[in-house]
This record gives structure tokens, sequence and C-alpha cells, in this order.
């Protein structure tokens, strides 16, 4: 793929991708015309900062689980939010020192207050 080619899947990408988050979190539909026009826009904005050549390089780093001491449970959590405020939810689990698992929980909600 020349980077013409990926510079255009990446930003068609983000914008269907927040199109589709528009309508699912907000109900709001901005037509066709919206995305397409933000794709090109994005595309020409990229080809100026990253130049017309962009070379990506990979690095696979391996991330494992960490038991913790004997007769210890693990808690992992995380969350996100759509805006401040706005919706957020969040999940987690605990997992005993073995590895398995002991329960696991979600929530749901909207942030009215902005912290910060």
């Amino acid at each position: 793929m020349d980077s013409d080619q990926g510079h255009l899947f990446l930003s068609a990408l983000w914008w269907i991708w927040r199109q589709r988050n528009c309508f699912a979190f907000k109900n709001h539909y901005e037509g066709d015309v919206w995305p397409r026009r933000n794709i090109w826009r994005m595309v020409a904005d990229s080809r100026i900062v990253w130049g017309k050549d962009m070379y990506v390089t990979k690095e696979t780093i391996q991330i494992l689980w960490q038991r913790p001491p004997w007769d210890f449970v693990k808690i992992n959590v995380d969350g996100s939010s759509l805006s401040n405020p706005g919706r957020i939810g969040a999940g987690g689990l605990i997992r005993f020192s073995t590895g398995n698992f002991l329960v696991g929980f979600t929530a749901f909600t909207v942030l009215l207050v902005t912290f910060f």
C-alpha cells in the first residue's frame, strides 16, 4: 500500500468510526457528505504533517498479567468517556493469585459534572 492509500484508509476508518459514535451515543447523524469532506481534509493535513511518504515501524511488546503474592487478589479496571461531561463506562475483574476468575463488574452512567 503506498502512502496515499494509507492516509486515505486511516482517515476513512477514523471518520467512519466517529460518525458511528455520533449516531450511537448522541443519536445524531451528520449525513454522508460530512465524513467524506473530513476524510479528504484529513488526508491533505496528514500529507502536510508527515510528508508524502510516511513510514511506520513496528515493534512487538509482550505484556503479561503479573500474579499477586499468594493469598492476595488482583483487581484490574479500565474505563472511558465519550466526552466531558458525558457518558462514561467502566469495568473490571478480580482474580485470585492463581489467576482464576473471582468476579467481574461493569458500570455505565452519565457524568454531569466536569472535574477539571
